[in-house]
């Protein structure tokens, strides 16, 4: 029997790993649906709960696992400014992988995944944006799309919890959230026009302008002419 600990829980933290391939072929969109209107209807449903209406990203070539969510602080971010188009679905996938499922996506998915988090943004920076009834707001569950670990760590002499989630999209949701929480909050370059974090657990200080070096020296630039 071990002997009992004085157990601390450390913070919650985001576990989670993705797979991402080096090519992604596109294959075109299925054949228009028969003119019947009820097959019609029916085919339609169908290849829009498996996600494969409009042209589809399929994965190829060699494999490499990452963790995204430590590698990219600011992914959803990322995924709120992607272009919802073939040309951005396809340069999103390259840098990051697929959103909703590791090996295929269609465009269809892709863009209703960017336009998700878009408004997942737009809600936690403003509490106008979050529905209320009977004087307190209304909470969004999201438990089918992860789950709770934890685990003891024995050299810090405490339990880690962590959260799972089943997907890039989720991880980056979940990512959103907590970021929010930490009191990031997220402005407008004023170079560039790209949103990035400042406050919280970003690092930036609240009063910075612009997302990068690079973007500082353009806005000076410009505010001197």
């Amino acid at each position: 029997m071990p002997e009992a600990w004085g157990i601390e829980m450390q913070a919650i933290q985001i576990d989670f790993q993705w797979t991402r391939f080096t090519v992604y072929r596109v294959q075109p969109e299925p054949p228009p649906p028969p003119d019947n209107p009820r097959v019609r209807k029916t085919l339609l449903e169908e290849l829009a709960g498996s996600g494969s209406i409009g042209p589809t990203l399929i994965a190829q070539g060699p494999s490499m696992i990452t963790r995204p969510i430590d590698a990219f602080p600011d992914l959803y971010l990322k995924i709120a400014a992607a272009q919802p188009t073939a040309e951005g679905h396809s340069e999103f996938a390259k840098t990051y992988g697929l959103l909703t499922d590791m090996k295929r996506e269609s465009l269809f998915t892709f863009k209703d995944m960017v336009e998700q988090m878009r408004r997942l943004v737009q809600r936690v920076q403003d509490r106008t944006n979050w529905p209320v009834q009977d004087g307190r707001y209304l909470g969004y569950e999201i438990s089918r799309s992860l789950s709770l670990q934890y685990k003891p760590d024995i050299k810090a002499n405490s339990i880690t919890l962590s959260v799972a989630p089943r997907n890039l999209w989720i991880a980056a949701a979940v990512q959103c959230i907590f970021r929010s929480a930490s009191g990031a909050k997220i402005k407008s370059c004023k170079a560039c026009g790209k949103p990035f974090e400042v406050g919280g657990s970003s690092g930036a200080r609240s009063h910075r302008e612009t997302c990068s070096d690079k973007c500082r020296f353009e806005f000076s630039k410009r505010k001197r002419k």
